[in-house]
Formats: C-alpha cells, sequence, structure tokens
C-alpha cells in the first residue's frame, strides 16, 4: 500500500457534473454529480434493510415516532440538501433517534439479518425501481405505521461483508490487480487520502464499513458512497456493471442521470401522497 499525491484523483472532481442547488427539486443530484459520468454503464448496489425475529413484525404508529418520520420528511423534501453538521440533525441522525424510540433497548442485543429493498417495497407496496430511497419508506410508514421488526439501511456506508462481496465481484471482472482508495471521512474533509494497493489491502485499509471511492488503477471502474447515500454507485464498462447485476449483491440498472437524493422518487411519493 502506498500514498499518492491526492492531486492524482483530480479526474474525479474536474469529471463529475457541478449541482444546481436553484433547482434542486425538479434536477436533484444524479449519479454523474458523483462519478464523471463518462463510463459505459451505472448501478446502485443497496445497502441491505435488516429484520429480526427479536421483535413482532408489527406496525407502530406512535406519535413520536410520526414527528420524527414528519422532521425527516419534510426536511427531505422542502430543504433538499443537509446544511447541519451535527450528526444528530442529519437523515442518518434521526433515523437513529427513531430507532431508539422504537425500541428502547440497544439494538445490539438483538439478531439481525439483512433483507432487500425489493422485498420490503414488495412487502409494502411500494414500487421497486432505480430511483426509490430511504424517504419513500419513511413517507409510508408516516402513514401506516413503523413495523418494528425493521431496520433501516446504513447512511453513508457499505456494511463490511457486503464491501468484501462487492470488491470479490470487481476483482473476478477485471484484470487489474492495483486500486485506489479515495476516502473521505464524513464531516472532516481535511483527513482525505488516496492510496492505491491491492484489493486484499482495500479490505483491510478499512477497519469497518466502506466509504468514500474506490476505483481501478486503469480508470476502467468506479465505485462511491458518501454520508447520505444509503447505496453505493458502482460505474464502469458493461462487463463490470454487468458482473455486479448478475452477482448476489442487491443493485439495480441505472444511468448517469439518474437521481440519489432524497426528493428522487416521484412514483411512490405520488402513490403515497394521493
Amino acid at each position: 500500500m502506498k500514498k499518492l499525491d491526492i492531486d492524482s484523483a483530480d479526474w474525479i472532481w474536474n469529471g463529475i457534473l457541478p449541482r444546481k442547488p436553484e433547482n434542486f427539486e425538479e434536477e436533484g443530484v444524479t449519479i454523474g454529480n458523483c462519478v464523471p459520468p463518462i463510463f459505459e454503464a451505472y448501478c446502485k448496489v443497496f445497502h441491505p434493510f435488516e429484520v429480526t425475529a427479536d421483535e413482532p413484525d408489527t406496525l407502530e404508529n406512535h406519535i413520536e415516532f410520526k414527528e420524527i418520520l414528519s422532521e425527516i420528511i419534510t426536511f427531505n423534501y422542502k430543504q433538499g440538501t443537509q446544511k447541519s453538521t451535527d450528526p444528530w440533525e442529519t437523515n442518518s441522525g434521526r433515523l437513529g433517534r427513531l430507532n431508539q424510540k422504537l425500541w428502547m433497548t440497544d439494538p445490539n442485543l438483538k439478531k439481525w439479518e439483512y433483507v432487500t429493498w425489493q422485498s420490503i417495497a414488495e412487502k409494502y407496496g411500494l414500487k421497486f425501481h432505480n430511483e426509490i430511497n430511504p424517504t419513500s419508506f419513511e413517507a409510508l410508514f408516516e402513514v401506516i405505521g413503523y413495523p418494528r421488526n425493521l431496520w433501516f439501511p446504513k447512511g453513508g456506508y457499505l456494511p463490511r461483508p457486503v464491501f468484501i462481496k462487492l470488491v470479490s465481484v470487481l476483482r473476478a471482472a477485471t484484470d487489474t490487480e492495483q486500486v485506489c482508495v479515495y476516502q473521505i471521512p464524513p464531516n472532516n474533509i481535511n483527513e482525505m487520502e488516496l492510496v492505491v494497493c491491492s484489493f486484499e489491502e482495500a479490505i483491510t485499509y478499512f477497519k469497518e464499513d466502506f466509504i468514500g471511492y474506490l476505483y481501478a488503477m486503469d480508470k476502467s471502474w468506479i465505485v462511491y458512497t458518501d454520508t447520505d447515500l444509503h447505496f453505493t454507485l458502482a460505474a464502469g464498462a458493461v462487463s463490470v456493471i454487468s458482473a455486479i447485476m448478475n452477482s448476489e449483491l442487491e443493485a439495480i440498472k441505472c444511468e448517469s442521470d439518474t437521481r440519489v437524493d432524497y426528493s428522487s422518487d416521484k412514483v411512490n411519493r405520488k402513490k403515497i401522497y394521493t
């Protein structure tokens, strides 16, 4: 593993499309605003939901839960972008408070299993498509109640077991032996660094979950997740994206203009509020 000058990662910043906050509701944030729109194919790899058999599969319709969900939805739809640096005032922080109120016990004491977005969407009558997002579920649960046995996907972090599987797929699908890790820790950009390493070293570099950029040394593919994303974006050759799509990972085909922001899901939003 070797550190590189972070200027070597400028191809990312120079390649991504500029965001347009003045037209957020209509255009939002797209994949092209996160990774350079120069690749043949794109997909989202979903960070899984989790369920536990230690709680009943019932819906809680409690005023405290609704207040926090309403806070999240108002924040997402009306403001569009996050401005607070307080971790409890981010969407992930709000969900954390919601989950704490829901169980009133340490969730780590329970046994959790990964489940797919598609299975949860189908269970509760939402359409699974490439612009679905956590707000789709939050808005619905505000109306019907919150499932006691359900834990939302990790925002900004690809869980380590899923990251290891993704790295394995990428390694098998490409000829490159070296990858670059460009890590941007949330709320602390002064610590970002760029390293070149092997696939195995990339896994050990992240002691826990993955965040930031990982890309092939030859720039034939790139994957990325950040603080407010509940999925990891992947871009590259058709063969690479096809390998991800055909693996056991939950992934869905996208385009460079597929939205990734909290207001992206017009399909389910219209369904819930009409």
